[in-house]
């Protein structure tokens, strides 16, 4: 024994920490099944979120040992999961990344408890049986790769939603909230149409359209319908949304739109910096074509827009160590998709499609988590409901292991948008078709549009023609409204 580690003492210390971390996890794993409640119908781990005061003082009160054996199991529960999480989003292969951490569902703050499981010796047996049975759970939370057409439903829409008369009230109360919300802000000595007018989507490009779509004073239906959905139209007019800024105990309505306002007149997102040009030079993300619709016989007037967006082609600059240059380009972009689609279809539908090509990409070429974290941020606060799905092509092992670390902060009705295309080229075209006007198809893809980006036509002399900020001025944003710092 001591020979072969003084003769393979690297083969011996890797096998020995192979074999360490291997019993690591699979005491872990058997902590998971012991300490976590198990949903029966979904075969999913219930991991619990701590409880907030005002949660506990509304739960039932039972004896004190069983409150303090409860608390400790949903102590330990969290954190065997949080470090099972850490584990799994490290590695880069799926399949690895699977068997550490099976399928989970974070239960909401509150929510009913689930049937009480057995304890002591019977747990412990469960445990071991069920890592070995694993796969026989229904389940999981990784996007699989596209075969069917389920997916499909997102990529079009109708033109109108209709609201019922509850929610023709909700909507009529947050208008007039809103404004007189407005009159109440410093900003209030301008009247409502005009500070609509300066936040425009898409600035002053020939494709621009009014933020408060329709226009007008009581204008704003659709857009505030778009906001609606995700705070799934509450009754009482109070959400939780903006998730991210402080509402996490409850907010009006339409604190989301003044929200928004705040971040369109200070960020301005239809403006370019020298940095952010030049970030794009390669072709980073643009919005170019549109998507086919079974809802309109013609696409070009109420097909999403699509965005192209390429990670390998992001050209940072020296100096750009906080990627204000990345983000300000992709939000760009977004807010550029939503233009074209009102524009073309009379403002009736301001969604995108996102075509995410990960071919070349490099972990290197990968932005830190707290500019990544920042740009989910403000998508998801302030363009809610303008994604109907994204595509990602030549997914390798390094763009899937960025994907699982990015996955947690991306809310799941959006990663539900999230879908995989086959790697084979005979099974791209068929599938792309779905998604993109075959006009749009790339000859790479096995179609015939011949397009390439060129960033000085695209930013100066096109229809997405954009207007030029300062460095500076593209920063005053981070100290108006640190809350997007």
């Amino acid at each position: 024994m001591i020979s072969i580690v003084v003769r393979y003492p690297r083969c011996f210390f890797f096998t020995l920490f192979l074999a360490s971390s291997t019993i690591a996890i699979f005491q872990l794993q058997i902590g998971l099944h012991i300490f976590c409640d198990i949903n029966s119908s979904s075969g999913k781990y219930i991991v619990i979120h701590e409880e907030s005061s005002e949660c506990e003082a509304s739960r039932e009160t039972p004896e004190s040992s069983t409150i303090l054996s409860n608390e400790i199991r949903e102590n330990l529960c969290r954190g065997t999961y949080a470090i099972l999480d850490t584990l799994s989003r490290s590695i880069p292969n799926l399949l690895v990344s699977r068997w550490i951490l099976p399928p989970v569902t974070i239960r909401p703050t509150c929510a009913a408890p689930p049937e009480k499981k057995k304890s002591g010796i019977q747990s412990v047996i469960k445990g071991i049986n069920g890592i070995f049975k694993r796969g026989k759970k229904k389940g999981g939370n990784v996007n699989k790769v596209l075969s069917d057409n389920d997916w499909t439903k997102d990529v079009s829409s109708p033109l109108e939603f209709k609201l019922s008369s509850g929610q023709s009230k909700i909507i009529n109360s947050m208008r007039v909230d809103f404004q007189n919300r407005l009159l109440e802000e410093p900003s209030g000595r301008d009247s409502f149409i005009e500070q609509m007018e300066q936040v425009r989507w898409g600035g002053s490009t020939e494709r621009s359209s009014s933020w408060w779509y329709p226009d007008g004073k009581n204008g704003g239906t659709s857009l505030m319908i778009t906001y609606m959905k995700i705070m799934k139209w509450p009754e009482d007019s109070t959400t939780i949304f903006p998730f991210n800024a402080p509402c996490t105990k409850g907010c009006p309505v339409d604190f989301a739109l003044t929200h928004t306002l705040e971040f369109r007149t200070k960020f301005k997102p239809w403006l370019n910096t020298p940095s952010a040009y030049r970030a794009n030079e390669n072709g980073l993300m643009y919005v170019h074509g549109y998507s086919p619709t079974k809802h309109y016989d013609k696409a070009s007037q109420a097909g999403y827009s699509l965005v192209w967006y390429t990670l390998a082609n992001y050209r940072k600059s020296s100096g750009n160590e906080d990627y204000e240059d990345y983000i300000r380009v992709v939000v760009n972009a977004v807010d550029t998709c939503v233009a074209n689609a009102l524009y073309r279809s009379n403002n009736k539908i301001g969604k995108c499609n996102i075509v995410l090509d990960c071919d070349g990409f490099g972990m290197s070429m990968n932005p830190p988590m707290r500019a990544t974290r920042k740009l989910l941020k403000m998508l998801q606060d302030h363009y809610p409901d303008r994604l109907g799905v994204i595509v990602i092509l030549n997914m390798a092992s390094t763009a899937q292991m960025v994907y699982k670390i990015v996955a947690p902060f991306i809310p799941d009705v959006v990663r539900r948008k999230i879908h995989i295309i086959p790697n084979k080229k005979e099974e791209q075209y068929g599938m792309l078709k779905k998604l993109i006007d075959e006009k749009y198809i790339p000859i790479k893809y096995g179609g015939t549009d011949d397009f390439k980006f060129d960033s000085n036509a695209y930013y100066n002399h096109g229809v997405y023609k954009t207007d030029a900020w300062s460095e500076t001025e593209g920063k005053e944003y981070i100290q108006s409204m640190p809350y997007h710092a």
